[in-house]
């Protein structure tokens, strides 16, 4: 959950760092029977959750009833970009 102390006026970038251990967990990820999963972490995005009723964006799903949902695609609107001295699996 990201709270800006000045709200944009346009558009933002955001990055999220991580392990490729951590794109490898959840490239292998169990316990949900229903869910999908991503075969390398190009493929993976980002979801954008809106809401006028401030407490709804509290990074729980189950209460998200009154704002929008907005992907943000990895491959129009997102890029993976290996970082330090990490590697990513599955490189394209």
């Amino acid at each position: 959950m990201i709270r800006p102390a000045n709200p944009p006026t346009g558009a933002v970038s955001v990055r999220y760092y991580f392990l490729a251990s951590e794109a490898d967990s959840l490239i292998h990820a169990v316990g949900c029977g229903t869910c999908t999963t991503i075969a390398d972490a190009y493929q993976a995005g980002v979801m954008q959750y809106s809401s006028p009723v401030a407490v709804e964006e509290d990074s729980v799903l189950r209460n998200d009833s009154s704002g929008t949902f907005h992907f943000l695609s990895p491959h129009r609107d997102l890029s993976i970009i290996p970082y330090d001295k990490d590697t990513m699996p599955n490189t394209p």
